[in-house]
């Protein structure tokens, strides 16, 4: 009994681990329009939706680069 015990744990699934954080090289579309890889980003809510109440609610959340909402376009980044 006890030896299929603990092989059921054994064979469990193996634990994740957190990956370390990439770094980000900037927006390859600020360096392609102004010459400049821009690494600033704002956190944004990719349609959003209102209720009834008028509350904004779901969304997609996303990273995007600020100085691409400052001249009008909308780059998101997976970092």
């Amino acid at each position: 009994m006890t030896g299929a015990r603990l092989q059921l744990v054994a064979s469990g699934q193996p634990k994740k681990r957190n990956r370390e954080p990439r770094l980000w090289d900037g927006c390859p579309t600020c360096e392609t329009d102004i010459g400049v890889r821009s690494r600033t980003l704002v956190r944004a809510v990719q349609s959003p939706e209102v209720n009834a109440r008028g509350a904004i609610v779901g969304g997609r959340k996303v990273l995007v680069c600020a100085m691409c909402l400052a001249r009008g376009k909308f780059t998101p980044h997976s970092v």
